[in-house]
């Protein structure tokens, strides 16, 4: 696995994933995600997170870790796809 390739660890990701995120589901978003991930994501959630993990607590760990791991790519593909306006 790619973990396993980087040196991550089960601990690793219990620390990025499995914790409670710093702010609450009252300032966010509704999305829609296909019905297998959150079937998948509900079970991660119940099992390694003890029932005391919310869904989006868990979602917010995944997009916190993914943005800071891929900044520098999202940044450079939104500036080669973004014109001026002027």
């Amino acid at each position: 696995a790619w973990a396993d390739e980087c040196g991550f660890t089960l601990l690793d990701y219990e620390r990025l994933f499995i914790r409670n995120a710093p702010s609450n589901t009252r300032s966010g978003k509704t999305v829609y995600i296909r019905k297998e991930f959150h079937e998948r994501i509900t079970r991660i959630v119940q099992v390694i997170g003890k029932n005391e993990l919310s869904l989006y607590s868990y979602l917010d760990n995944v997009l916190e870790q993914h943005f800071a791991t891929y900044q520098e790519e999202i940044s450079e593909l939104y500036k080669k796809r973004n014109s001026d306006i002027f």
